[in-house]
């Protein structure tokens, strides 16, 4: 099944009830507006090949030990070798999310409507828009392309480790969550 015909099976107010069950942070505006926006696109008529796949999987990035799950949402589909690897979507036109299929493992471990509310949080992590996830993506794209001209200001980064144990003090003193 496609994504669109998964999203036109649920009410808005029915997708909004299990965003809510699934997620603690969820505007109820901001979410209607983008079904809103979602609901009046067709699919692209572009092959697509990835399928999306929406899965529990553990949150252990800090914490190897840490057995807290959440609701993950990946592109699947082959690299330039033929392996099949995940893929991110989020800066994916709409029209190509609505185009593509679910994967078939995502059906077998989840209910429908657990499914499309992880597929809508993926779709409007950078935006609630096509516009406000077209100004993000434009936004990345200048600063990679600002790294790429001016690498010698790398110098001075800290290393992923580095990164990874201030974060963990930023938790530990109650910085972020």
């Amino acid at each position: 099944m496609r994504f669109y015909e998964l999203l036109h099976k649920y009410s808005n107010q029915n997708i909004l009830k299990a965003l809510h069950k699934n997620y603690d942070d969820v505007s109820d505006d901001a979410y209607l507006s983008a079904l809103d926006e979602l609901k009046t696109l067709k699919p692209a008529t572009e092959k697509q090949n990835l399928k999306i796949r929406v899965e529990f999987q553990k949150d252990n990035f800090l914490d190897k030990d840490n057995d807290k799950e959440y609701l993950s949402c990946d592109g699947i589909g082959p690299n330039e070798k033929g392996k099949i690897i995940r893929w991110g979507l989020e800066f994916d036109r709409w029209e190509d999310w609505l185009a593509k299929e679910i994967d078939e493992e995502s059906f077998k471990k989840l209910d429908n409507l657990t499914i499309l509310v992880g597929i809508m949080w993926e779709l409007t992590y950078n935006g609630y828009s096509q516009e406000e996830i077209k100004k993000e993506s434009d936004d990345l794209n200048s600063r990679m392309t600002e790294i790429k001209e001016h690498s010698e200001r790398l110098k001075n980064l800290k290393s992923w480790e580095e990164c990874k144990e201030e974060y963990q003090e930023w938790i530990n003193r109650g910085t972020i969550n």
